[in-house]
């Protein structure tokens, strides 16, 4: 198990924690989400452009990475929590899903 398995499961348990537990969280830890949106921005950015500019091939996982997991953390975040209905759902159903895959 490396650190990418160990960062996405701790990942996970927070994301899960952050989507069944709606009332009584502290403003911290929305501003984790935020930081962690855009290091989630800047790290697969950098790694689409060094990936494509290398081989020309199109990496669909940081396009993931960039176009979904980022802005639905910034939404939770900038809207702590308060936004439309089903995104802590969305955050708890991606928190599960990959502490599930990167725990085999």
């Amino acid at each position: 198990m490396n650190y990418i398995h160990v960062l996405h499961i701790l990942a996970g348990i927070f994301f899960i924690y952050m989507g069944l537990n709606v009332t009584n969280k502290i403003d911290l830890l929305y501003y984790i989400l935020i930081a962690l949106a855009v290091i989630i921005i800047l790290y697969h950015s950098y790694r689409f452009y060094s990936k494509y500019k290398e081989t020309n091939y199109v990496s669909y996982v940081n396009l993931f990475h960039i176009l979904f997991n980022a802005p639905l953390l910034l939404y939770i975040g900038l809207t702590k929590g308060k936004g439309v209905y089903p995104s802590n759902q969305i955050l708890f159903v991606l928190g599960s899903g990959i502490t599930i895959l990167f725990s085999l």
